[in-house]
């Protein structure tokens, strides 16, 4: 007689067999259609997240009508604000909102924000999506206001709300200054530059990429993250607008300060270019472009400067920014002078060249380098993606020169090496050329320069 559990569980153990079989043939191709499967749905959660994303859906938005303020929306996009009192009044008024996330706020207030805020004599806003009760309080004990949005907003979105927010906050003020919080201000310069303009005129003011690429793709617009300046007159213009509409209206915005320029267009305000508002897209060692580039005019901000290698190669971050707003005199920060020194060493003549960074560094090399070498950049900084192109931008490599011997700037106002050298400028008057006369006596080279005869 049969054994119907037996032939059962035979029958079941050759499937098992037959499945193990399959799985083994076919493995290959069942991993690389399981894994096209994952990417597949990937693929589809990202795209969905892309355009409820790009559309704002996760604003309450659609069912507000067309031409709404944001001060009407102004208690659902703000879960908390601090007030700020005591403001100084300044003959032109500005205040400021930075935009800064719950991830690195604590950070960076100290390393950046903190540290130029202190020069201003006026409003200052950190616009962030969530913050400790510890740098809440550090923030607000220094004077300063603390504005927190939901998480929900994409900071594409925050950094449009931001400047609304701050205008509803502060409209009195004759600029507003939006920055991100990674980017380093130099305050004076900047309100010098300020009272060149008068905010009765519809002004947008900035610095745009250096990055051929970024401006094909975004526009010819100020990059928030340097800094995106609107007069009181521009702000009118984009709040008369109809605040929310331009959420609407430009879902293609893919950053911040593009949806920023797209809605100050919309209200009729062009964008004006300014220097000295650097957005640093760059990697790696900048120190070709700032001795070529930041030395062409006066510093207002650097973005991205966390993001470059050290400019003071033995200093850390925030020692660099102490050093940077320490500057005495911050309107000549990174001025450059270059020439030919006939200098003395070891009792041996040398005709030498030299070029003197102000605030940053010197480079002396032993032989008279023809000073066309220097109207191009030193292209020191690596590329984000192949093929770049820089804007306005001169380049050379940096080995079309020997290798100079640098020493950098010190607190003292000594360029120093380490090693026993340093180089000391006296001002004085070179008869039009930016250097002459140099003398070395017990490792110190001094150095005249006439900073009358170099311009930016």
């Amino acid at each position: 007689m049969l054994d119907v559990s037996k032939m059962k569980s035979a029958e079941l153990t050759l499937e098992l067999l037959h499945i193990r079989r399959v799985l083994r043939v076919y493995k290959i191709r069942i991993m690389i259609l399981s894994g096209f499967a994952c990417l597949s749905f990937l693929s589809l959660v990202i795209c969905l997240l892309i355009m409820t994303g790009s559309r704002c859906s996760h604003i309450p938005i659609e069912p507000i009508p067309r031409g709404t303020r944001y001060g009407d929306f102004q208690a659902e996009a703000v879960m908390y604000a601090s007030e700020i009192v005591d403001v100084i009044p300044t003959d032109h008024r500005v205040a400021f909102s930075v935009l800064s996330h719950r991830s690195q706020i604590d950070d960076r207030y100290l390393t950046y924000t903190r540290r130029w805020a202190e020069a201003v004599q006026g409003p200052v806003y950190v616009n962030t999506d969530g913050v400790t009760p510890e740098t809440q309080e550090l923030i607000e004990s220094d004077g300063h206001g603390v504005v927190v949005m939901p998480r929900e907003l994409l900071a594409t979105i925050r950094f449009y709300l931001m400047a609304l927010d701050l205008f509803e906050r502060e409209p009195g003020s004759d600029w507003f200054v939006l920055v991100d919080d990674d980017c380093l201000l130099f305050v004076p310069n900047l309100l010098a530059l300020l009272a060149t303009f008068d905010p009765a005129m519809p002004l947008y003011l900035g610095g745009t990429s250096e990055r051929s690429r970024s401006v094909a793709r975004h526009g010819w617009m100020a990059s928030g993250g340097a800094g995106a300046v609107l007069s009181r007159a521009a702000m009118a213009r984009l709040v008369a607008l109809g605040s929310l509409d331009c959420l609407l209206d430009h879902p293609e915005a893919t950053n911040g300060d593009e949806l920023l320029s797209l809605c100050v267009f919309d209200a009729g305000v062009p964008f004006t270019p300014v220097p000295g508002l650097h957005q640093l897209d760059l990697r790696g060692d900048a120190s070709g472009y700032v001795e070529g580039v930041l030395s062409r005019s006066v510093p207002v901000s650097m973005h991205h400067l966390g993001s470059i290698d050290r400019l003071y190669p033995s200093l850390s971050n925030e020692v660099t920014v102490t050093r940077l707003l320490n500057y005495t005199r911050p309107e000549t920060l990174f001025q450059r002078a270059v020439g030919h020194v006939s200098l003395e060493i070891d009792g041996e003549p040398c005709n030498a060249t030299i070029s003197v960074v102000r605030g940053f560094r010197a480079q002396l090399w032993d032989s008279p380098l023809p000073l066309s070498t220097f109207a191009r950049v030193s292209k020191t900084w690596r590329d984000s993606s192949k093929g770049e192109v820089y804007r306005d931008i001169a380049l050379r490599s940096p080995s079309a020169v020997p290798r100079p011997l640098t020493v950098y700037y010190g607190d003292d106002g000594v360029y120093r090496d380490g090693r026993g050298l340093s180089v000391s400028t006296v001002d004085g008057d070179c008869g039009g050329l930016p250097l002459c006369g140099g003398a070395m006596a017990d490792g110190v080279l001094n150095v005249t320069v006439d900073w009358d005869a170099v311009s930016l």
